[in-house]
């Protein structure tokens, strides 16, 4: 495959969830949004001034493998109040990929 200088607008990323009483992570597979370095830059600006985890990864997924919720604010709400290090761990999956992306090229 040749290399494209647009990426896809979207791409898929596996995130680890920590679940308390468990060893090991479960995975969930989140459709992402693909942001310039320039639009990755305003969006952590405007995080960093009291932006909700909901609000955030609302703007950066679209979507999700999780079996019994679709991918909507009330689920992500929930999977928050639930699984206390999720939004982080979200965040940086989604931000690892796009560094990588920019390293890889």
């Amino acid at each position: 495959m040749a290399f494209k200088l647009k990426p896809n607008p979207t791409f898929q990323a596996k995130v680890k969830i920590a679940v308390p009483g468990q060893d090991k992570p479960e995975v969930i597979t989140f459709t992402f949004r693909h942001k310039t370095k320039v639009e990755l830059e305003a969006l952590f600006s405007e995080a960093s001034k009291q932006t909700s985890d909901v609000d955030l990864v609302a703007e950066i997924a679209t979507n999700w493998d999780v079996a019994d919720a679709p991918f909507n604010r009330e689920a992500l709400e929930e999977l928050f109040q639930n699984y206390h290090g999720a939004a982080l761990a979200i965040v940086d999956a989604y931000h690892q990929q796009l560094q990588a992306a920019r390293l890889g090229n």
